[in-house]
C-alpha cells in the first residue's frame, strides 16, 4: 500500500500500529500493511470502527495483509475487551474484501491463476495480465 493512505490509516489510532515502527524481528507489521491502494478505505474504516469500540486501547494490530485474496487482519488483546465484537467487525471487513478490487476499490471477483488467488475488477485484472499496460 502506498505509505501515504498507511500513515492515514495509523494516524486513526496509533497506539494500534505500534509494530510498524519495530524491526522484522519484533513485527511483521514492520514491513507496512501488505495490500494493494484499493483496499484503503477498507483497511481504514475496519480501523476507524474498531477504535471506536476500543475505549481502553487494547488492540494491538500484528498484521494486515492479502492472503488467497482476501483481506487478512491479524491483531491482539493487551487487556479486556469485547472479544466476539471485534471479531464481528474484522470478519465484516475481511469479508468486504472478497468482493472489493485491491487495486482499485471497485467490485471484483476473486479468481485464481497460476497458483494465486486475487480480488479484481476486470479493469484492473486485464491491465494486470497485460503486464501494467
Amino acid at each position: 500500500m502506498d505509505v501515504k493512505l498507511e500513515k492515514k490509516i495509523i494516524s486513526v489510532a496509533p497506539y494500534m500500529f505500534i509494530g510498524y515502527y519495530k524491526s522484522p524481528q519484533e513485527s511483521c507489521l514492520s514491513f507496512g500493511i501488505e495490500t494493494s491502494s484499493g483496499w484503503y478505505e477498507l483497511i481504514y474504516n475496519l480501523v476507524k470502527e474498531l477504535a471506536e469500540i476500543d475505549k481502553n486501547k487494547v488492540i494491538v494490530v500484528d498484521q494486515v495483509k492479502e492472503k488467497f485474496g482476501v483481506l487478512s487482519f491479524y491483531y491482539t488483546l493487551t487487556g479486556d475487551c469485547d472479544n466476539e465484537k471485534i471479531d464481528r467487525i474484522v470478519d465484516t471487513y475481511e469479508h468486504k474484501s472478497k468482493t472489493t478490487c485491491e487495486m482499485c476499490g471497485e467490485k471484483g471477483e476473486i479468481k485464481y491463476r497460476g497458483g494465486w488467488a486475487t480480488c479484481l475488477c476486470e479493469k484492473c485484472r486485464k491491465k494486470r495480465m497485460d503486464g501494467g499496460k
